[in-house]
């Protein structure tokens, strides 16, 4: 018997002298019998840790989950009450979780525990079941290239941290980890555009993650450019925001530009010119 097992027990033990004060107390109420019941495995359900999808934490989570239907179907609750507790329980699965297996919180308990078992109860990592996830998220309709190609960078980040914690060999983290970015790439390079493509084609060492990534971005901004041109827009001076007007008290006292006088003209110096930031766009 494991340390939480005998927890379970020690909590049995605990509801059901609950359950037992709560029948004296209320005497012979049914009803209200019924509703304490329901309120202390509504409470039991809360309190179950979050399973996010570590392998290590799965039989813990199931302990309890079974643990909780047990009583459950042994309360003699109605329909709805049972359907409330079990709905909290599943709950307590992350949604990445219920997502990936594709749990939906009006199953029965049983069929959840089939998936979670299927899925996260042998030896396989469970950074292992994110990559296949991350690997098949295509681009959205809508979605520009430049867009998809950081928001999978931003995900490969986290599930790159996420290796990293997971497995204890550092050598083979980082094995894995270019894995996963090369695996990332070649994703990324089928839900691009032809002319994305074409740029994407190594010439020498393959590209890695963010120098993809860059490629993207700049062939991007080229394209968006290339095609305000062609619907009239043209490059105009950055015109910066006047300041506040200040109080002469407050002002900084400007540095007086030294000036020498040939015969009686006098010779200001050369003004350095003002830099124009060619950022904004005009349609004429």
């Amino acid at each position: 018997m494991t340390e939480f097992s005998q927890e379970v027990q020690q909590l049995l033990a605990q509801q059901a002298s609950m359950a037992a004060q709560a029948t004296t107390q209320l005497g012979s109420n049914p009803v209200a019998t019924a509703i304490q019941w329901l309120n202390t495995l509504m409470m039991q359900a809360i309190n179950v840790p979050e399973f996010e999808g570590e392998s290590g934490m799965l039989t813990d989570f199931l302990e309890r989950g079974t643990c909780i239907m047990s009583q459950v179907t042994g309360s003699g609750l109605d329909v709805g009450s049972t359907r409330a507790v079990r709905q909290m329980l599943i709950g307590r699965i992350s949604v990445v979780v219920r997502r990936e297996l594709g749990i939906n919180v009006t199953e029965q308990w049983d069929a959840v525990v089939k998936r979670l078992k299927e899925g996260y109860g042998g030896a396989r990592k469970s950074y292992q079941r994110q990559v296949v996830s991350l690997i098949l998220i295509g681009r959205s309709k809508g979605e520009s290239p430049r867009a998809y190609a950081q928001s999978m960078e931003a995900q490969v980040r986290v599930l790159c941290d996420r290796i990293l914690e997971t497995e204890e060999d550092k050598v083979k983290a980082q094995h894995a980890i270019e894995l996963v970015k090369s695996l990332i790439i070649e994703r990324i390079k089928r839900e691009m555009p032809d002319r994305i493509k074409k740029a994407l084609k190594p010439t020498g060492t393959p590209f890695r993650l963010d120098e993809a990534i860059d490629v993207i971005r700049e062939e991007d901004e080229e394209f968006l450019e290339s095609r305000k041109v062609e619907e009239g827009w043209t490059r105009v001076p950055h015109r910066y925001q006047k300041r506040e007007p200040q109080r002469r008290e407050n002002r900084e006292t400007p540095r007086r530009r030294k000036r020498s006088i040939v015969g009686r003209r006098i010779v200001q110096p050369e003004r350095e010119e003002e830099k124009e930031d060619y950022v904004c766009w005009s349609c004429k």
